[in-house]
C-alpha cells in the first residue's frame, strides 16, 4: 500500500465487474447517466483487458481504496479548498505508481480490512484516442464518501503512473453538464475545457460510436488536462 496519502489503486480483476456496476447505479453521479443499461449490457461494454491486465496500452480499471485518512476525513486545502484560475492544483502527495496487491487481501466497501476501505473504481481507456492521450472516469460506492478529496487523490495518483509508465501527455474527462458536482472536482485537479474539438483527440475510425460522449451532443462536457513529467512536480492545462 501507498504510505502517507489517501488512496491507493488496486488493479481490479473480472470479479470485480458487478460491483463497479452496482456502484455505479448507486452513486449520486448516476442520474445524469440516462438509460443506465443492465449488468449483463454493461459487463459487454468492458473488454476484458481492462480487467486482467492484458493490454496495458489500451485501458486499466482499478479499485480505489482508502488508505490512512479516515472516512468522513475533511479535504485539505491542496484537495479541496482551492478553486483554479488558470493554473492546476498542487499534488495532493507525491505520488507513486502502486504496485499491485492480491486480490483476497481487499477490503470490502465500508469495512476496514487488510488493504482498507475499497470504495469505488477508476479507469483510464486510451484505445479510441490519439498516441499519448488518455481518457480517464471514475464513480465512488456512495454519496457519502464525496467531496472528501478521494476522488481528487485517485485521480493524481492514476495520471502520475500514466505519465510515469505510459509516456501520458494529455488526459481528458468527459462528464455530464448536468453533473456540477463532478465537474467542479475535475477543476480542482487541473482539468479544464477542451481546446478545439474532440477530433483532435480522438483517432478517425471511433468519432462515430464514441465522438458525441455518453451524454449526447450537447450534454458531455469535454475537459482536458496537459500532463509534464512527474519529475516535475506539476500539471499544467491544456491550452
Amino acid at each position: 500500500m501507498q504510505k502517507g496519502g489517501m488512496v491507493t489503486l488496486r488493479p481490479a480483476v473480472q470479479a470485480d465487474r458487478r460491483r463497479f456496476y452496482d456502484w455505479l447505479r448507486r452513486f449520486d453521479g448516476t442520474p445524469a447517466h440516462d438509460g443506465l443499461p443492465d449488468f449483463t449490457a454493461f459487463s459487454g461494454q468492458e473488454q476484458d483487458f481492462f480487467f486482467d491486465g492484458s493490454a496495458p496500452e489500451k485501458g486499466r480499471y482499478f479499485v480505489i481504496v482508502a488508505t490512512d485518512a479516515p472516512p468522513d476525513a475533511s479535504p485539505t486545502a491542496a484537495q479541496d479548498g482551492a478553486r483554479l484560475s488558470g493554473q492546476a492544483a498542487p499534488p495532493i502527495q507525491p505520488v507513486q505508481p502502486v504496485p499491485p496487491v492480491p486480490p483476497a487481501t481487499a477490503g470490502q466497501p465500508g469495512r476496514p480490512g487488510p488493504s482498507g476501505r475499497d470504495i469505488g473504481c477508476i479507469s483510464y481507456t486510451c484505445f479510441h484516442l490519439r498516441p499519448g492521450v488518455a481518457e480517464i472516469d471514475l464513480w465512488l460506492a456512495d454519496e457519502s464518501l464525496c467531496s472528501k478529496g478521494y476522488g481528487t487523490a485517485a485521480i493524481r495518483t492514476l495520471l502520475d503512473g500514466l505519465a510515469r509508465e505510459l509516456g501520458i501527455h494529455t488526459a481528458i474527462i468527459r462528464p455530464s453538464r448536468e453533473n456540477a458536482r463532478a465537474i467542479r472536482a475535475y477543476e480542482k485537479c487541473g482539468f479544464s475545457p477542451m481546446p478545439g474539438d474532440i477530433a483532435d483527440y480522438m483517432l478517425p475510425e471511433y468519432l462515430a460510436p464514441y465522438g458525441e460522449g455518453d451524454f449526447g451532443e450537447g450534454g458531455t462536457v469535454n475537459l482536458a488536462l496537459r500532463l509534464e513529467r512527474p519529475e516535475s512536480a506539476a500539471y499544467k492545462n491544456t491550452r
